[in-house]
């Protein structure tokens, strides 16, 4: 089953970067406490899978300090998309931080 944020459909979660594709997309790093994912961060890619280990590497510790439960990633791969609309869509994803969604 998908998740859901600011109502886009994400693939996930994942525990690593290795586990996503290296695709353009657009990923939110997560924190999954009582059922719910709560999106911490937002970023994009021509190479999700690089993006998303560069992010980790450079925050992974403080994001996992801030989330209570578990830390995952979750993923939009938007093959279709050009730099620019990847850009706009993870700029309004980081609008929503801290907003629940339902697993």
């Amino acid at each position: 089953m998908p998740i859901v944020i600011a109502g886009e459909q994400f693939s996930g979660p994942y525990r690593s970067a290795a586990l996503v594709e290296q695709r353009p997309g657009v990923f939110c790093l997560t924190c999954l406490e009582g059922g719910e994912y709560r999106a911490l961060e937002a970023g994009e890619g021509a190479r999700l899978r690089r993006a998303v280990g560069e992010r980790l590497e450079e925050r992974g510790e403080e994001l996992r300090c801030g989330c209570a439960a578990t830390l995952a990633i979750v993923v939009r791969y938007t093959d279709g998309l050009n730099a620019g609309q990847r850009r706009e869509l993870a700029r309004r994803l980081s609008e929503t931080l801290g907003a629940p969604s339902p697993p």
